[in-house]
């Protein structure tokens, strides 16, 4: 490309976002970004048309939010620097794995700028003179420990380590737990999986192992207050060295500057077996189980504490599984989990509706990779949603997005008749925590022809039996 190649602002920023693996946008076509929705399609991006949108009359209080909400933020102005602008926030939204936000005026959509910077990858591997030092730290300790185990936690997955993650947890045979936000990172069938670590909630074995062993290493934590059951699951400080996106904590020293995903890699290059603990016999300790349908008596009534053993018998491998806010975050950590699915639950701000449009967004990400030649995953996985009423009608209309663009999507509709975990909270029988009663069977919102299909259950029956059978919905689709 000669040095003198000119390329439209938003042309720049779209080309940018392909070559970094993106294939769709997402958004809501409005008076001021017509313009630049004019280049997704020619650009070779798909664009997905979402059907919700809050607005504010101010324009400067998008920007002014999302400085709350983004790593970092730029508005583009002067042509001579808009590449670097652009590759600048991508490479921070690469490095911490965090949204960037970017404001691209109408007047700076169609401007020309060089093209020239799009022959070089943006880098994303930065180099820190204490990496090796520190590596030789936690092998060291590695060696040492007479009574290890591992906890996992969802920050793996932003920071792209769950297969080195799932190969250390493999080679070593150690104990191994996950924090509820890191359920569905691991394959679940390892003998050396025990489940969702809950704390002081959890079973005196559990509990007893981890605050009994020597060291801890606990990968991509995310120690927010629900996800580690009220701070109870958080192991001790002086035991744990814990990997995250940006650094290493090792006996309460913060390592700065070592990046898991640089870091986690080596260790497991470095680690030799043979110099590690080995379990013999291996400990009892327990682990999460599948209920079998015929467990459960016929016409039983699906009620919470029963029911996330018995859906367990519905999923197959490949499958995104979803919980909203509510019964349904707090049920789907108890489900067993097939190899190679991945689970989606409430861990911090806890924002019902959230679920829907994210399963939206999930099914399009998924329906993307099994169509891909590069893709050697499963091509039949699903994306299934456990959402309770009052989050659906928060975010219903993202229905009509997962329909027109007829993705795998599976609903759970758990007809909760209001906010139980608001009553549970305070007032049981108080009308403010009514929701409006909908007939929610799809079939009925529309008067077209659906590729949907419902069924409506308040206890076990035939019905119920033949829905969790999983061959029964091997060709269903959207």
């Amino acid at each position: 490309m000669s040095p003198s190649a000119t390329i439209k602002a938003a042309e720049y920023l779209f080309q940018r976002l392909r070559q970094l693996g993106i294939d769709s946008i997402h958004g809501v076509p409005g008076d001021y970004n017509l313009t630049i929705l004019d280049i997704v399609q020619p650009s070779g991006l798909r664009w997905v048309g979402n059907a919700n949108e809050l607005n504010d009359g101010n324009f400067d209080r998008f920007a002014e939010m999302y400085r709350h909400v983004t790593v970092a933020q730029t508005r583009l102005w002067d042509p001579r620097t808009i590449p670097e602008q652009i590759d600048s926030m991508l490479l921070q939204c690469l490095l911490q794995s965090r949204p960037v936000y970017i404001d691209i005026p109408v007047d700076v959509v169609d401007v020309l700028v060089s093209a020239h910077r799009l022959e070089t990858k943006i880098p994303s591997n930065p180099s820190n003179p204490f990496y090796d030092a520190a590596l030789k730290r936690v092998i060291e300790r590695v060696y040492a420990a007479k009574q290890p185990a591992i906890i996992v936690d969802g920050e793996i997955r932003a920071i792209g380590i769950m297969n080195q993650v799932q190969d250390f947890v493999r080679s070593t045979n150690w104990p191994t737990w996950v924090m509820g936000f890191g359920k569905g990172l691991l394959d679940e069938t390892l003998p050396n999986f025990h489940g969702v670590y809950r704390g002081k909630f959890d079973t005196g074995e559990s509990r007893a192992f981890l605050e009994s062993a020597d060291l801890i290493l606990c990968f991509g934590p995310h120690f927010s207050s629900t996800n580690t059951f009220a701070f109870s699951s958080i192991p001790a400080a002086e035991k744990t060295i814990s990997f995250s996106n940006t650094e290493v904590n090792m006996g309460g020293e913060t390592i700065r500057d070592i990046p898991a995903r640089y870091i986690v890699p080596g260790l497991l290059q470095m680690l030799d077996v043979s110099k590690a603990h080995s379990y013999s016999p291996y400990p009892n300790l327990p682990r999460d189980r599948l209920v079998p349908l015929a467990d459960c008596p016929p016409k039983e009534k699906i009620i919470q504490d029963k029911v996330w053993g018995l859906m367990a018998n519905f999923f197959r491998t490949g499958d995104i599984i979803m919980g909203e806010t509510g019964t349904a975050g707090y049920g789907v950590r108890h489900i067993p989990l097939p190899p190679q699915s991945r689970l989606f639950s409430p861990v911090t701000w806890l924002s019902i509706g959230y679920m829907l449009p994210a399963a939206q967004g999930a099914a399009l990400a998924q329906q993307e990779l099994q169509s891909s030649e590069d893709y050697c995953g499963p091509k039949n996985g699903r994306t299934v949603l456990f959402i309770g009423d009052g989050g659906f009608q928060v975010t219903v209309q993202e229905l009509s997005t997962i329909i027109r663009h007829n993705l795998n999507v599976v609903v759970f509709l758990i007809h909760n008749d209001g906010y139980t975990i608001e009553r549970c909270i305070h007032g049981l029988k108080e009308d403010y925590n009514d929701v409006a009663p909908w007939r929610y069977l799809v079939p009925r919102i529309s008067s077209e022809p659906l590729k949907v299909h419902s069924l409506l259950e308040r206890r076990r029956g035939p019905n119920c039996e033949i829905f969790l059978s999983t061959e029964n919905w091997l060709m269903i689709r959207g």
